[in-house]
């Protein structure tokens, strides 16, 4: 007979040791440099999109949250000057719009052309970095002069 909580306790050892060696493969400087274009659109005050696909999209969604959210910090001053931040993945009726009339590699690329300006930031958030749409994106925000992480 199997125990299943052992079973349960040797999954989650194993899941936390892969996540340790992945944390550990982190290039800390990747994360600085990010953290570093999310200070200078904050700085200069300049918009910052989010894009990504299934999971990812629901990650570019919690972030615009959290971005927007989060620098208020827990006792909110309608004083302080807020990220301006927006997720690309949010308006549905839109997306499915210009999927339905352009194809669904536009759905990013249709929202940048209206909403952003030089110097804004463009966040995409993939897992394997070959979706049509986000690459697109990527490609349209450098030519018009965005900055670009992933």
């Amino acid at each position: 007979m199997t125990h299943p909580e052992l079973d349960a306790a040797s999954f989650a050892r194993e899941y936390f040791a892969g996540l340790k060696a992945v944390m550990d493969r982190v290039d800390t400087s990747q994360v600085a440099a990010f953290v570093a274009e999310l200070e200078r659109a904050y700085r200069e005050d300049r918009q910052i999109f989010i894009v990504g696909n299934g999971g990812s999209a629901a990650t570019a969604s919690h972030m615009a949250c959290d971005l927007g959210k989060t620098v208020l910090g827990k006792r909110p001053d309608r004083r302080k000057r807020r990220f301006r931040v927006a997720s690309l993945t949010d308006n549905v009726p839109l997306m499915t719009a210009v999927a339905n009339d352009l194809g669904y590699e536009h759905v990013f690329t249709e929202q940048l052309a209206v909403l952003a300006r030089r110097d804004d930031l463009l966040i995409v958030i993939t897992g394997s970095g070959h979706s049509p749409n986000v690459v697109k994106a990527a490609e349209l925000a450098r030519a018009m002069g965005l900055r670009t992480a992933g």
